[in-house]
């Protein structure tokens, strides 16, 4: 795959989770696919779960990919979310303000999907 096609991939990524297009994340995903979180890796479902709750406390959250680097089948991201906190997160009250999270995502390309971030 070129580099276009591989940095494609990771924008149509996000652009579905963006728009909570949850049934059609799959399709960006390699069987197996792995989501390190800190110390912990997670599967699809748990990776589902854990956007889900995000996206529940703040319904308008949206990611915005500052940088994007192609090299070979990786991808390095920069990027910042932003939503109102208007629901309930982890048992913390709504703040009803805006929450503005900066990251970094790094992306492991296999067979046009990814295999893990």
């Amino acid at each position: 795959m070129s580099n276009q096609d591989v940095a494609a991939v990771v924008r149509r990524f996000r652009d579905l989770w963006n728009e909570g297009a949850w049934d059609q994340l799959d399709g960006c995903l390699a069987p197996g696919y792995q989501h390190h979180v800190g110390l912990w890796t997670v599967g699809i479902a748990e990776y589902k779960g854990m956007s889900l709750k995000v996206r529940g406390s703040m319904p308008d959250y949206r990611i915005t990919t500052e940088d994007l680097v192609v090299t070979g089948d990786r991808v390095a991201t920069r990027w910042v979310g932003r939503g109102t906190h208007t629901q309930s997160y982890e048992n913390e009250p709504p703040t009803n303000k805006t929450i503005v999270i900066p990251g970094m995502q790094f992306y492991r390309i296999v067979d046009g999907k990814i295999a893990e971030d």
